[in-house]
């Protein structure tokens, strides 16, 4: 039985039109591209704002230098973009790397006190936190940072746990500025976390932090260092139950910072201080009293919003205490009126946030537009020279395999008549030598002689004939309704013993047995005609037998390695 399959399945006929729509494809690509090139070499990269050009062409020393003169002056919005811009830069190194984490702690600096957005601050500070430990930067600053975040959101919501975190990190802050000589960020921590430690009665571990910051040299700020002093004094006299001495040293304290603008909270925080003792320590409400009502005209004079809630909230508590209930509900509405303000001065910052971020964006899209102008010309120059180069490899081995194509579906076609005449060939002769007389036996007692499960090789050979026979000789095969039961009835043999012998003899099942004589035929009607056939392909193949193109088709593709299509057209030459 002869059969054939083959991986090259395309026909030189089939090629060209390929070959075509390819070209086509490929000269619409080059014009696309050139025109690419035109636009882009026409365009005018110049022409982006300078604006934009000009923060381009800063390096990360002058963003960070412009964004502090401008929150120096107030410009916050801008300087948000300028610090933004800054932090994410993202070229790498040690040196920048620091830079980066400075620009963030700018953001923060801003987020927190001036815009109030506590998640963005947090973000940045993060950020800030992993550029740092990346690099062995200074960490002074980002740990005080931390401290201040969490003791803002212990005082608004009373955590213990917060309040614990803000206390850790001012410690470690402290720590790190002295490694690093940062005397500012040691007086602020060590400052708060005294503030903390007295309000809040966590005296753990206050002699190692004090016993820090005084051993450290090269003071920023003496009047800090001032106020720190006469404020550990006053810290362990409560200690000690020496609430007079105490007292003293918040006068003190009062005193040196009462005309000093600059230092305006630190002298708030020693008179906040200095009620608690007189109240809670002293039983003296009646002076606590009075040193929260001269806080109250110093923060209602400048008009400081959260020096306003804290100390109405103390004047809340104490007239609590005192049993003064109208008092009391005034201070309670005064309390809730500047906490409304509070949010609503939230809110305005947030819009303004929004405004900054939103310059950030566009900025970003406009940096990042002048960029990629930039790399286009090349961009586009060389894309057009890869596909240039990979079209000439593609069409010299579309080339190549279609030469290799066309030969071998050429002999394919002549193998395949080849098998056909051979095949005839051969069914001819077992015909001719087939004793005439002995078939005529097997005709008359053919039914009783093969009612038996076990044939001989004998006997399969002599069925086999049979059906050859009845194939070469009947056209009933090429009904698409011939089945296995009608093979049967015209050879006289059993279906059972027809179809062990098909597949023993003929290698296969019934269906695809039957279906390799129907494309001989299909073969042979096309040859006959050197590929000029009347008849579409659809109905060569019902006048085969199929019942379908489809199937037709497959088959054919099975048995001679083409289609019948292709066949027809190599047939045709």
């Amino acid at each position: 039985m002869w059969r054939y399959n083959t991986s090259f399945e395309l026909n030189p006929a089939d090629i060209k039109p390929i070959i075509e729509n390819t070209v086509k494809r490929i000269a619409g690509v080059f014009l696309l591209l050139f025109l690419a090139v035109w636009c882009v070499s026409s365009a005018d990269i110049e022409a982006t704002a300078d604006h934009y050009k000009e923060l381009s062409e800063l390096d990360m020393p002058a963003l960070l230098k412009k964004g502090t003169e401008l929150a120096n002056n107030g410009h916050t919005e801008e300087a948000l973009v300028y610090f933004s811009i800054a932090a994410g830069n993202s070229r790498g190194g040690r040196d920048n790397d620091c830079l980066v984490a400075k620009a963030n702690m700018n953001m923060w600096q801003l987020l927190f006190f001036v815009y109030f957005d506590y998640a963005k601050a947090m973000e940045a500070l993060k950020n800030a936190e992993l550029h740092a430990l990346a690099n062995d930067c200074p960490k002074a600053r980002i740990y005080l940072g931390y401290g201040c975040m969490y003791q803002a959101m212990s005082e608004q919501c009373g955590d213990k746990e917060l309040e614990r975190k803000a206390l850790d990190f001012y410690k470690e802050a402290l720590d790190h500025a002295r490694k690093e000589e940062n005397a500012e960020v040691a007086d602020m921590a060590y400052c708060n976390f005294l503030n903390m430690s007295f309000r809040h009665k966590e005296m753990d571990d206050l002699e190692r932090i004090n016993s820090i910051y005084v051993g450290m040299r090269g003071r920023s700020d003496d009047v800090v260092v001032g106020y720190n002093a006469l404020l550990w004094n006053a810290l362990k006299s409560v200690r000690r139950k020496d609430f007079a001495t105490a007292i003293d040293a918040f006068d003190q304290q009062v005193a040196t910072l009462r005309n000093d603008d600059n230092h305006l909270r630190y002298m708030l925080a020693s008179m906040l201080l200095k009620s608690e003792v007189l109240n809670h320590s002293m039983g003296n409400r009646d002076a606590a009293l009075q040193v929260l009502h001269d806080i109250e005209e110093i923060v209602e004079q400048k008009d400081l919003k959260d020096g306003k809630m804290e100390t109405y909230a103390a004047l809340l508590e104490l007239y609590a205490d005192m049993n003064l209930s109208d008092r009391k509900e005034v201070y309670r509405d005064k309390y809730l009126s500047v906490k409304d303000s509070i949010l609503n001065y939230n809110q305005i910052a947030r819009i303004g946030e929004l405004s900054a971020m939103g310059k950030i964006k566009h900025i970003e899209y406009e940096l990042r537009s002048m960029e990629r102008r930039k790399e286009q010309q090349s961009l586009v120059i060389l894309i057009a020279v890869v596909v240039i180069a990979v079209t000439l490899v593609f069409l010299c081995v579309l080339a190549g395999r279609n030469r290799k194509l066309r030969n071998l579906n050429e002999t394919l076609f002549h193998k395949n008549n080849e098998l056909i005449k051979s095949e005839e060939y051969r069914i001819a002769r077992i015909l001719d030598d087939h004793d005439k007389c002995d078939i005529a036996e097997e005709k008359s007692d053919g039914v009783e002689k093969y009612q038996r499960s076990v044939l001989s090789d004998h006997e399969k050979e002599s069925i086999m004939t049979k059906i050859i026979e009845v194939i070469c000789q009947s056209r009933e095969i090429f009904d698409p309704d011939f089945k296995l039961a009608r093979l049967a009835e015209l050879t006289g043999v059993g279906y059972r013993h027809l179809s062990q012998v098909i597949n023993e003899k003929g290698g296969k099942n019934f269906n695809a047995f039957i279906n390799e004589y129907r494309v001989k035929e299909a073969c042979r009607i096309i040859s006959s005609g050197n590929g000029k056939i009347d008849i579409t392909i659809e109905a060569l193949a019902r006048s085969v037998g199929f019942k379908s193109n489809t199937s037709f088709i497959s088959a054919f593709k099975t048995y001679t390695g083409l289609t019948p299509s292709k066949y027809i057209r190599i047939a045709s030459k």
